[in-house]
């Protein structure tokens, strides 16, 4: 996870350059996007925008 203590340029570097030598654009633009992923998911938790289990299965019965 990158640190909520960097700039998203900062991030964005750190994560390009801890990509594999050979990594194409279209890599680095998918680690970039799951990074967005994983850290908006973070937010949504922090915020308390989540669902229990339970919530998620009730809502489907």
């Amino acid at each position: 996870m990158i640190s909520d203590k960097l700039s998203h340029k900062e991030a964005a570097i750190k994560l390009i350059s801890e990509a594999p030598g050979d990594a194409t654009i279209e890599d680095i633009m998918y680690l970039l996007y799951l990074q967005q992923k994983v850290n908006s998911g973070l937010d949504d938790f922090k915020n308390g925008k989540t669902f229990s289990q339970q919530e998620v299965e009730a809502e489907f019965e």
